[in-house]
């Protein structure tokens, strides 16, 4: 099969809830020409078939209920997939990171993941979401897998213009990655422009600091052709994170040729006295199909 793309686009971003931006989010995915959007803190709850549509698919990973007075799910996390350019499935949830397997033309796949880390001040929650981290990129790195991760990990590293100090959940974090040897994007000024992640209007002033990151494997760094921090917040207080991976081809889903099947039902049966007594079937054969009216049965007569 013919290669047809020769890139491949993934974005993370927060949306705090995407059900009222879902629109503006698939619009600027086509911009960006995007086949995957890893969506932390997505406050859905089983809204798959509300999400999906004919192009995008939405899974949904942990998610928080809706409250009993009917208040909006809490935390969340999410995935779409352009399910018309790329074969994707569902391969790991947790409570802190969701994973999907996307499948490349030359065979070798690319394990994708999407992770919603707690606030800084859940030392503890953090520690658990770093462990599941590190457990999952252990298990995917031993396969020799081809790994990318991001999402918004609420920890500070002073990337990408953040002048916040490096805290407790950063350190962490680096340390993950050091591990696991994944490479962080946000740290490598070649590849990594715009910045900083986060952008918060408030009555005090604009806050200001990097907390989204997105991080690969060793064996791909050399592939990927640049992440960008996009501008466009889409009235969230997080940028989406745009990452171009070169000379990689996603395989496209096999779509299966329609079998057209004739109405035979005013369709006269052959002159019984031209073929010796039996009518001539061989059409009904060469087409095959049988066909059920009422009592009457077709394979009756194929088999007389």
């Amino acid at each position: 099969m013919l290669a047809i793309l020769a890139t491949l686009v993934l974005v993370f971003w927060n949306p705090r809830g995407i059900s009222n931006k879902e629109l503006i989010f698939k619009n600027f995915l086509d911009q960006k020409e995007a086949v995957y959007a890893g969506v932390p803190e997505s406050q859905t709850y089983r809204s798959s078939a509300e999400l999906s549509d004919a192009r995008w698919k939405w899974e949904g990973g942990a998610e928080g209920k809706p409250s009993e007075k009917g208040g909006k799910p809490s935390r969340g996390l999410g995935v779409f997939i352009d399910s018309s350019k790329v074969e994707g499935s569902l391969i790991h949830t947790g409570k802190y990171t969701m994973w999907h397997r996307l499948e490349m033309e030359d065979g070798t796949p690319l394990v994708v993941g999407v992770g919603y880390f707690p606030g800084a001040q859940g030392p503890k929650e953090h520690i658990k979401a770093n462990k599941e981290l590190t457990e999952m990129l252990a298990r995917y790195n031993s396969e020799g897998s081809k790994v990318i991760f991001g999402g918004d990990l609420n920890a500070h590293t002073q990337a990408n213009g953040d002048l916040t100090p490096t805290d407790h959940a950063g350190n962490m974090l680096l340390t993950t990655a050091n591990n696991a040897d994944m490479i962080i994007l946000n740290h490598e000024k070649s590849l990594c422009s715009g910045g900083p992640s986060r952008v918060q209007v408030r009555k005090d002033g604009v806050q200001r600091s990097t907390i989204d990151y997105v991080m690969c494997s060793t064996n791909m760094v050399g592939q990927i052709e640049s992440m960008n921090i996009d501008v466009d917040q889409m009235d969230s207080d997080h940028k989406p994170l745009v990452v171009t991976i070169k000379g990689i081809t996603p395989r496209r889903p096999m779509v299966e040729a329609r079998r057209e099947v004739w109405d035979v039902r005013d369709i006269p049966s052959p002159p019984v006295e031209s073929t010796g007594g039996k009518g001539d079937w061989s059409w009904v054969h060469a087409s095959g199909t049988v066909r059920r009216l009422g009592q009457r049965h077709w394979r009756h007569n194929l088999s007389s």
